[in-house]
C-alpha cells in the first residue's frame, strides 16, 4: 500500500511506508498491523456468528388453573391454541404458584423471592379502616425482572390489567413503557400491536402481557358464550352474567364481589354453569393468545423469541367449600400452567416440580445475564435437557397477612398446609397422588412425613424473614379514594380483615 502524495509536495514520488523507517521498526509495525487486522477479522466473524439476544414475550393469564386446560387433561377443549404451542415447546406438568393471590405471586415471579421475603401484599383492610393508605412496596434494593432486562439492553414494555399489580407496589420499575389499566382483551391486543410495531427492530424486546380474561366475573363475549354453558339454565348465575355482560368493563368489574356471592338454594346445576362460563373465559384467553402470537410473529422473529405463558394462581369451585382463590394453598389454587418455547429449549413435557419463584434465576441463567438469584432455584438445565424422571424438588407457597401466615410445601406426592392464625398453628397433610381432591388429612397416619415437611416449612420461612429484614419492603404509593372504591367493589377488600386477591 502506498500513501497518496501531499498536495504541496510537487512531483516528488511517494515512498513506501517501510522506506521511511528502519527495517526492524517496519517489520514490527507490519506484524502489528497484520495481527490487528486478524483480530478485527476474528471479532467480526464472532459477531456475525453470535445470535442476537432473543426477544421475550411473557404472558400472564391471571387466575388460570392448570387442570382446566385440555393439554393438562381437562375434558373440555378449552385451549386449542395453547395445546398447539405446547407441542412445540416445553410444558411443565407440576408448576406451582408462590401464592394464591395476584400481588405476592407476581412479585415472586419478578424477583425470585418468596412472598415472606419480598413482603409485597395487597392492601390490609384493617389498616385501611384506620386511615393507613400507603401501599407496601418492594425494597428499592431488590431488582425486578424488567430492571434486569433493561440493564441488559432490552426495550421493556408492560401492558398490565392493574388490580393489585400496581406501580406503587414496585411493579412500575424497569419499564421503557408501561400501561396499568384494565381493558378488554381485544383492546389490549391493539395496544400490543402499536407498541411492538414502534419498537426498534435491532434492540431485543421484552413484553409483559397481563390479562384478567379468565378472572371473575366470568364474562366471555357473546361469540364464545354458549360453547360450554347450558343454554337451558336460567338460574342466578345466568341472571348475574346477563346483567354484567351488558355493562362497560369497568362498571362490570365493580360488581365482581356480588357476582360470586353465595345465595340461598344454590346447587350443582348453578355451579356447573359458573364453571362453564369460567371455561369459556379460558377459551377467550386462548383466542387472545393466538392473536397475540400471530401479531408478534408478523413484527418480530418468532424463532428468536422466548415465549413464556403462565398463570399467577388458580380458582376454586367449592372443592374446599369456597369460590374464588382466597382460602388456602390447595391444588386448585396453586397448580398452574407453565409453558416455554424458544432458542435452546427442547420440546417435551417436564414433570419436575418448579415454582414461579424459580423463573427469574432460570431466565438469567438461560440468557447468560448477571443478577441476584434470590431464593428461587434455576431450572435452566431442564430447558435444554428435560429430565426423564421428576426430581424430588420442594416447592413453597405463602400467604402472609396481618393475622398470620398460611403456607404450604409440596414434595413428591405430599402437600403440607400450615396455618398460623393469631399464633395458633394447624396443619393438613395430603397425598395428592391418592387423594387429588385433598380431602383426607394424613397427619395421624404419617407422623414422619409430617415432621419432615414441617421442618422444610420452618427453614423456608426463616430464610424468607431473614432476607426480608436485610431488604425490607418500603412505603410505596398511596391508595387514592377512587382506587379504594374500585378494589372494594371488586371484592379485593373485605370487612372481615382478610386480604382478597
Amino acid at each position: 500500500m502506498q500513501l497518496q502524495p501531499p498536495s504541496d509536495t510537487g512531483s516528488t514520488p511517494p515512498q513506501p511506508l517501510g522506506a521511511r523507517m528502519p527495517r526492524a521498526l517496519w517489520t514490527g509495525a507490519r506484524n502489528s498491523l497484520l495481527m490487528g487486522s486478524l483480530a478485527c477479522l476474528l471479532l467480526a466473524l464472532a459477531s456475525c456468528n453470535q445470535a442476537p439476544r432473543p426477544d421475550i414475550l411473557l404472558v400472564s393469564l391471571d387466575t388460570l388453573r392448570a387442570d382446566h386446560l385440555s393439554s393438562y387433561g381437562y375434558h373440555r377443549r378449552t385451549s386449542p391454541f395453547f395445546d398447539q404451542l405446547a407441542a412445540q415447546g416445553l410444558r411443565f406438568e407440576a408448576a406451582r404458584a408462590p401464592a394464591s393471590n395476584t400481588a405476592p405471586s407476581h412479585m415472586s415471579l419478578f424477583t425470585g423471592l418468596d412472598p415472606v421475603a419480598h413482603g409485597v401484599r395487597p392492601v390490609d383492610p384493617v389498616l385501611l379502616a384506620k386511615g393507613e393508605r400507603t401501599l407496601i412496596a418492594l425494597s428499592s434494593e431488590v431488582a425486578t425482572l424488567p430492571e434486569h432486562l433493561q440493564r441488559a439492553g432490552y426495550t421493556t414494555l408492560g401492558l398490565i390489567d392493574n388490580g393489585f399489580v400496581m406501580p406503587g407496589m414496585g411493579f412500575g420499575r424497569g419499564w421503557d413503557y408501561v400501561k396499568n389499566r384494565r381493558t378488554t382483551l381485544a383492546e389490549k391486543l391493539t395496544q400490543a400491536g402499536v407498541r411492538v410495531r414502534e419498537a426498534d427492530a435491532d434492540t431485543p424486546l421484552f413484553l409483559f402481557f397481563h390479562t384478567y380474561a379468565t378472572h371473575a366475573p366470568y364474562l366471555p363475549p357473546a361469540e364464545i358464550h354458549g360453547t360450554f354453558a347450558n343454554s337451558q339454565y336460567q338460574g342466578v348465575y345466568r341472571q348475574r352474567y346477563e346483567e354484567l355482560v351488558k355493562l362497560p368493563l369497568e362498571e362490570a368489574w365493580r360488581k365482581k364481589a356480588t357476582f360470586l356471592a353465595p345465595f340461598e338454594g344454590s346447587n350443582a346445576t348453578d355451579l356447573a354453569f359458573l364453571e362453564a362460563i369460567y371455561d369459556e373465559g379460558i377459551l377467550h384467553a386462548d383466542w387472545g393468545l393466538r392473536r397475540l402470537w400471530s401479531l408478534w410473529s408478523s413484527l418480530r422473529d418468532p424463532e428468536n423469541t422466548l415465549l413464556i405463558v403462565l398463570s399467577d394462581h388458580g380458582e376454586g369451585f367449592l372443592e374446599h367449600g369456597n369460590l374464588g382463590h382466597q382460602y388456602g394453598p390447595y391444588g386448585e389454587l396453586i397448580d398452574i400452567p407453565l409453558f416455554m418455547r424458544g432458542p435452546h429449549i427442547v420440546a417435551g413435557v417436564e414433570a419436575t416440580p418448579v415454582s414461579l419463584t424459580d423463573l427469574l434465576p432460570t431466565l438469567l441463567e438461560h440468557l447468560n445475564l448477571p443478577g441476584a438469584q434470590g431464593q428461587g432455584e434455576s431450572f435452566a438445565p431442564l430447558l435444554r435437557t428435560p429430565s426423564k424422571q421428576a426430581a424430588a424438588r420442594p416447592t413453597f407457597s405463602q400467604l402472609d397477612s396481618k393475622r398470620g401466615l398460611v403456607d404450604a410445601v409440596a414434595l413428591g406426592d405430599l402437600r403440607l398446609i400450615r396455618r398460623n392464625r393469631d399464633g395458633e398453628l394447624s396443619f393438613e397433610l395430603f397425598d395428592v397422588s391418592q387423594d387429588p381432591e385433598e380431602a383426607h388429612d394424613l397427619q395421624a397416619e404419617r407422623p414422619e412425613d409430617l415432621a419432615k415437611l414441617k421442618q422444610l416449612l420452618e427453614q423456608r420461612e426463616l430464610l424468607g424473614r431473614t432476607l426480608r429484614r436485610s431488604k425490607p419492603p418500603e412505603g410505596g404509593g398511596t391508595l387514592d379514594p377512587q382506587e379504594e372504591i374500585d378494589l372494594r367493589a371488586l371484592g379485593y377488600l373485605t370487612e372481615t380483615g382478610e386480604q382478597n386477591d
